[in-house]
């Protein structure tokens, strides 16, 4: 199973990265959606996990551009609270799921249970 991370934040995307990949998933990264869709153009994923607030292209614009393409699930998380009409939004754009947490294994874990429920 393949992962896409998009995080612009370094550390953040290492720590996720490396937690996941001791859960035995192959993970690939970008640094904000430009990147994402570059890195989709040549490898397939199984499941793409992006920050909502990236420069250049946020998690929003980047879900709504993968979803026009095709039907990988999308996973948008935010360490701040984000309303729910955003959360809506993200969700008409073709986000399938939300996740507000801060915590690094917090965010992994709701990325593996979505994907074993699915």
């Amino acid at each position: 199973m393949t992962f896409l991370i998009v995080e612009d934040n370094e550390k953040r995307a290492k720590e996720l990265k490396e937690y996941l990949q001791s859960k035995y998933i192959k993970i690939l990264t970008a640094e904000h959606g430009y990147d994402a869709m570059q890195v989709l153009k040549t490898e397939n994923v199984d499941l793409i996990l992006s920050d909502c607030n990236m420069p250049y292209m946020d998690g929003f614009i980047l879900a709504k551009n993968v979803k026009a393409q095709q039907k990988t699930p999308f996973l948008l998380f935010s360490s701040r609270f984000i309303p729910q009409d955003t959360q809506e939004l993200a969700r008409d754009l073709g986000v399938d799921k939300f996740i507000t947490k801060t915590d690094i294994r917090g965010i992994g874990d709701e990325a593996l249970l979505y994907v074993k429920t699915q």
